[in-house]
């Protein structure tokens, strides 16, 4: 398969199709769908603080258009009430956890971003 080949495949996805695809390839290759531009070609990045110890902040920049169910997986993986789910996605962008460990932050990330929501781990 060459490259054109895999660019009319990835053209024609659904957005249901491209979250899966970004969720997939950030959990089992560690890769975001944050790229930058080198000289050499596009170069997928993935920062990770050096200190692991720190643990992680969870960043929601966009609840995007499912917002029940970005309110309901909030209220469940953060352990608050709906009203306080409500509130912390009326706020972003804004950090919705702090200081997590890497596999938390991850897999917070994933279920958001499943969901619609646009999420940065920093």
């Amino acid at each position: 398969m060459d490259i054109k080949e895999i660019a009319k495949i990835l053209v024609e996805l659904s957005q249901k199709e491209i979250d899966e695809l970004t969720s997939t390839i950030l959990i089992e290759y560690g890769i975001s769908a944050d790229i930058s531009l080198q000289p050499l070609g596009i170069v997928p990045t993935f920062e990770i603080p050096s200190n692991e110890n720190d643990g992680f902040d969870v960043i929601m920049w966009d609840i995007g258009e499912k917002r029940i169910s970005v309110m309901k997986t909030v209220k469940e993986f953060l352990n608050v009430g709906l009203r306080d789910a409500k509130d912390i996605i009326d706020s972003a962008p804004c950090s919705i956890k702090e200081f997590a460990s890497l596999e938390e932050a991850k897999t917070l990330k994933y279920e958001l971003e499943k969901v619609g929501a646009k999420i940065e781990i920093k």
